[in-house]
């Protein structure tokens, strides 16, 4: 139980050491290539028209999560999954 608000108060000593004086916080949104491999498919879906400054981004970011054995991860660092590096 000590481990457990151990843990707790160090969480919230982080999260309170990066709130903004006006009580808000901000940090990066970041998420895993199945997101902009997913708008990707819907705007095919859809019959839109990526812009191409858009579409070397994307394909940019894609390709630079791309782990050495060709597959794509989930979590930051992790391993090839498959549902992943089938999107991407």
């Amino acid at each position: 139980m000590k481990e457990l608000k151990d843990a707790i108060s160090k969480a919230l000593e982080y999260l309170l050491s990066h709130q903004h004086s006006d009580g808000y916080w901000v940090f990066d949104l970041e998420a895993d290539v199945t997101i902009p491999s997913e708008y990707i498919i819907l705007q095919r879906f859809l019959g839109r028209r990526i812009p191409d400054d858009l579409k070397e981004k994307l394909k940019n970011y894609i390709l630079s999560k791309q782990l050495k054995d060709g597959g794509w991860p989930i979590l930051e660092g992790g391993a090839s999954e498959i549902s992943a590096s089938v999107k991407a």
